[in-house]
């Protein structure tokens, strides 16, 4: 009698633990599950006990997919694939592009790129999602579908019905990219429909709000070619519009923001002031700059002014209608650019790899430092001048 009451006991004790383990294999499922086509915003960073706020600038993103994540490390794209350990550990392993920034971001990415990889302890809920490290740094990471409801600027997406938008800006990994007066992609709300143009091709469909926040579109569109700039443009556009982006817009100004943080800005064309004018047409100073070619002359660096008096090695900037590109000595780079009045912002820049010499490796990455962090520029005499704002300069000649 007692040898079955053992028995049984020893039975329910099993049931008891095939329970415990089922339950804590459902919740290590549930978990991953639940991150699964989430994205996520770096907003902080706590260090030694200090609290480090991020520039709403700054766009260091993290986006999960089944098993796979991506996003953007604050200059580069990065993906790869992960998987949650013990129901509370981040494994992933990632690739990412190669360009070039300022090294405030370059450091900052790699930081997040180290952390990202190094089994961090991961937790979140709706809203937060923090990843700390042996070290106990932590990240933390913002839902950016969680609309601030106390914005005065965002007004009912209820009220998008009869009015109109004109794209006038796109912003990338926290850089801005300039748009021709005479790049015609618009947005039309009537009702559950939307239409457009494209750029190149005209498109419809329907769309509706989800939550206040996400706009949801499909739409189809006609099959007319044009040039290879534009026919991008225009796809990025369609991917973007049907990415369940974030959607926000004030009287005059419409958001779209994709899980990558990509920012699409529209102004209501009926409203356009003086200044928006200005913005989007050609400064005097960019057109004179259009299709030239210019070789770097002197430099505010001692180092660089004296390799550069040498004539041994040959840099050079030329510029097309938003990019730029050139011999920074030993590799070839390329950028964009923006010009107001006499305001310029570069970047990112990217670069072939390519090594050389010691003296002409060092006057390379700070050629392309200077140029990447030069905000003012000024055309005198034949000669192109970019300065930085702590007054490092780089002086070109036309060629």
């Amino acid at each position: 009698m007692k040898k079955r009451f053992f028995l049984v006991g020893i039975f329910t004790m099993f049931l008891l633990c095939c329970g415990f383990l089922n339950a804590a294999t459902k919740k290590r499922v549930t978990v991953n599950t639940n991150l699964n086509e989430t994205s996520w915003k770096l907003t902080e960073i706590r260090k030694n006990g200090r609290s480090s706020r991020i520039s709403e600038n700054t766009n260091v993103t993290i986006n999960f997919s089944k098993n796979k994540i991506s996003g953007s490390g604050g200059i580069n794209g990065y993906s790869g694939s992960y998987k949650i350990n013990r129901n509370s550990t981040l494994s992933a392993t990632v690739t990412s592009t190669l360009m070039g920034g300022s090294q405030e971001l370059m450091n900052l990415e790699q930081d997040f790129f180290d952390i990202l990889q190094s089994n961090p302890i991961i937790k979140y809920n709706n809203d937060t999602l923090t990843l700390t490290n042996k070290a106990g740094d932590i990240w933390t990471f913002k839902n950016p579908n969680t609309v601030n409801q106390n914005n005065k600027d965002s007004l009912s997406l209820s009220n998008l019905n009869g009015t109109s938008w004109k794209l006038t800006q796109i912003k990338k990994n926290g850089w801005n990219s300039y748009i021709s007066k005479n790049t015609n992609v618009t947005i039309n709300f009537s009702k559950n429909k939307i239409n457009g143009s494209g750029g190149i091709n005209g498109y419809s469909g329907n769309y509706k709000i989800n939550r206040n926040s996400i706009l949801s579109a499909t739409v189809t569109s006609t099959l007319m070619a044009g040039s290879l700039d534009l026919m991008n443009l225009e796809q990025d556009f369609f991917d973007t519009l049907q990415s369940n982006p974030i959607i926000k817009y004030s009287k005059d100004t419409l958001t779209l923001t994709n899980k990558a943080g990509d920012i699409w800005t529209f102004k209501n064309p009926n409203s356009v002031n003086q200044e928006d004018n200005d913005s989007l047409s050609l400064s005097n100073l960019k057109t004179k700059l259009l299709n030239t070619s210019w070789k770097l002359v002197d430099a505010s660096d001692k180092n660089m002014k004296k390799i550069l008096e040498t004539n041994e090695i040959r840099v050079t900037l030329n510029f097309s209608e938003d990019r730029i590109h050139g011999d920074s000595g030993i590799n070839s780079y390329f950028s964009n650019y923006i010009i107001t009045s006499d305001n310029i912002v570069v970047g990112p820049i990217g670069s072939t790899k390519m090594a050389g010499p010691d003296n002409f490796m060092k006057l390379e990455r700070q050629y392309l430092n200077i140029l990447q962090n030069s905000k003012k520029i000024k055309l005198d005499n034949n000669r192109l001048t970019f300065m930085t704002d702590d007054g490092k300069t780089l002086t070109f000649k036309e060629m």
